[in-house]
């Protein structure tokens, strides 16, 4: 337990006395995998619009099949399989930037090591690149393994809603448990790929070989961290609900006055997705902060199983 207790001490100290280089550093990162993430929802958004609004009659019945259901397509339609195909290969490339943004988790990862080592400062696009494929991989890895162990569970559980409602329960909460055992052993699974340098399936047997060395001890600060951040996501929902409350009052304070018109509503239509936008990226960025320190210094200190110093 003594490791437990000494990894919160020092990631407390390492934290506090370094919170604002780590804020920022982790905040430009989240900046770039924003940015990414935008190119690729923006890019499938246009192409979208283009067949929508270009493609006429076909158009409105693709809109239709996609929201409603994929079977109703007409598939001996030429036309209307061109522009379905289309969307397809826009809905790919918009798959492949998201898949790139997580490439800046490489930067986020080694801004902390950089810092509790005393290091130089990383090159953001330097690293993401570098990283990028192994990034990718252990993304395609981790989804085939939770592919391969939730998906008979998730099978069960319809199953047994579908034929007596107590048996999907059970296969549920056998869902939620299998997840929780999953997570704590793929937990250190990041570190190893970006700060070891270790590849995607190397990274995962080398995060369970060191969860099952310290299992007591993995378990037990996993329990910690999940406590820590269900404190930290209450404080951030009142805030959100203070703010959407706020916002309401103030439309309604503007729709008694008399002022509300269709280019008000726009206009706090597009503030409000900005600062909602906004929020959630410093909400993303304080919570690495917090956290992903937290399980760096953890993972160092087993890894090592030495005494490890605190960083002020």
């Amino acid at each position: 337990m003594g490791i437990v207790t000494q990894s919160i001490e020092t990631w407390f100290s390492f934290v506090k006395g370094n919170a604002r280089e780590l804020f920022i550093g982790i905040l430009k990162s989240n900046l770039y995998m924003a940015a990414t993430i935008i190119i690729g929802i923006l890019f499938f958004a246009v192409v979208f619009a283009g067949v929508w609004i270009g493609g006429g009659e076909s158009g409105d019945v693709i809109t239709i099949s996609i929201i409603m259901n994929l079977s109703i397509l007409p598939y001996n339609d030429l036309r209307i399989m061109q522009s379905f195909l289309i969307l397809f290969i826009a809905a790919t490339i918009s798959g492949i930037f998201l898949m790139l943004s997580q490439a800046f988790m490489a930067p986020i990862y080694r801004t902390i090591h950089a810092t509790y080592e005393r290091k130089e400062k990383i090159d953001i696009l330097e690293s993401a690149k570098e990283k990028a494929y192994a990034i990718i991989g252990y993304q395609i890895v981790i989804s085939l393994i939770y592919i391969v162990v939730m998906l008979p569970l998730m099978i069960g559980s319809f199953l047994g809603r579908a034929a007596l409602g107590i048996m999907g329960f059970i296969f549920e909460i056998i869902i939620i448990l299998v997840g929780f055992v999953l997570g704590i052993f793929m937990q250190f699974a990041l570190y190893e790929l970006i700060i070891s340098n270790k590849g995607p399936i190397e990274s995962i047997k080398a995060s369970i070989s060191l969860v099952n060395r310290n299992l007591r001890d993995a378990v037990v600060f996993t329990f910690i961290k999940a406590a820590i951040n269900g404190v930290i996501g209450v404080v951030f929902t009142i805030v959100l609900y203070g703010i959407i409350i706020a916002v309401v009052m103030a439309g309604i304070g503007i729709y008694e006055i008399g002022g509300l018109t269709t280019i008000t509503i726009a206009i706090i239509a597009v503030f409000g997705i900005i600062f909602f936008a906004g929020y959630l990226l410093v909400q993303a960025t304080i919570i690495e902060t917090i956290e992903l320190p937290m399980t760096y210094v953890f993972w160092k200190a087993i890894s090592t199983k030495k005494t490890i110093n605190k960083k002020n």
